[in-house]
C-alpha cells in the first residue's frame, strides 16, 4: 500500500514516513535548508518563507522518489508573490569535504532505476543556468571540462544499480596541493537506450570541497 507522510515545520521541514500497510513508523527525513549551490540563502529567511504545507507530488524524473512541493512566499511585503518549489530527494551522497590524496566514497539510491547501468559525471564547473552538458531533455547543470572528459568511462565511476536501485563506489583525489579549495561537482546519469538522450533518469547533484 506504499507509504504516507506527516511533517512539521521547524527551521527546515522534518518528515515522518509511515507504512501504508500497517501505519508503522518507517523513517524520519529532513529537507535541505537552502537550495545551494543555486542559492546559498536559507529557505527560511533572507526573502524566502516556507510557512505553507509540504505536499508529496508525483515522481517527475522517474528516479523512484516522489518530489515534494512547497509554496514559498517570496516577499511577505508583496502579497501574492509566491512560487511553487519542488524539492528532490538526495539520491547521490558524497562527503562535503575531502582531503587531497584520499579516496572519496559515493552512494546512489534510485529505486526507479533498478538493474540499469549508471555513469557518475564529475566536473569542477557548476552552472545554475544550464551548464554545457545536455543529454536530450536532461540538463545536468555541469560544465563539460577537462576533469569530466578524463574521468568519463572510468570503471570507478560506472556500474549497475542493484534490484533496489542502489550502488556504491569511490574515486580518488590526487595529492596535489593545487587542488586545495577546489570544488568537485558530481551527478549520476542512468543509461537507457530507449529514452530521450539515452538517459532514464539522473541523480541529485552532490559536491565535495578539497581540503589539505
Amino acid at each position: 500500500m506504499g507509504e504516507f507522510l506527516s511533517w512539521t515545520h521547524l527551521p527546515y521541514y522534518a518528515i515522518w514516513v509511515f507504512s501504508g500497510a500497517d501505519g508503522s513508523f518507517v523513517r524520519r527525513e529532513t529537507t535541505a535548508q537552502s537550495v545551494d549551490p543555486w542559492e546559498s540563502a536559507p529557505l527560511q529567511g533572507n526573502g524566502f518563507y516556507t510557512d505553507g504545507p509540504l505536499f508529496a507530488f508525483q515522481d517527475l524524473d522517474r528516479n523512484g522518489w516522489p518530489e515534494m512541493s512547497v509554496v514559498l512566499d517570496i516577499n511577505p511585503a508583496y502579497p501574492g508573490s509566491r512560487a511553487s518549489v519542488f524539492l528532490e530527494r538526495r539520491s547521490l551522497d558524497l562527503e562535503g569535504t575531502n582531503p587531497i590524496g584520499q579516496i572519496v566514497p559515493y552512494r546512489l539510491h534510485l529505486p526507479g532505476a533498478s538493474n540499469l547501468n549508471y555513469q557518475l559525471l564529475i566536473s569542477q564547473g557548476f552552472d545554475a543556468q544550464g551548464g554545457s552538458l545536455h543529454l536530450g531533455p536532461w540538463d545536468t547543470k555541469l560544465v563539460r571540462d577537462a576533469i569530466m572528459t578524463a574521468a568519463f568511462g572510468s570503471p570507478w565511476l560506472s556500474g549497475t544499480l542493484d534490484f533496489a536501485g542502489r550502488a556504491a563506489g569511490a574515486f580518488f583525489i590526487p595529492a596535489d596541493p593545487a587542488l586545495i579549495g577546489q570544488t568537485f561537482y558530481a551527478r549520476a546519469i542512468v543509461e537507457d537506450a530507449g529514452s530521450p538522450g539515452g538517459v532514464w533518469t539522473m541523480s541529485s547533484l552532490a559536491w565535495t570541497r578539497v581540503t589539505p
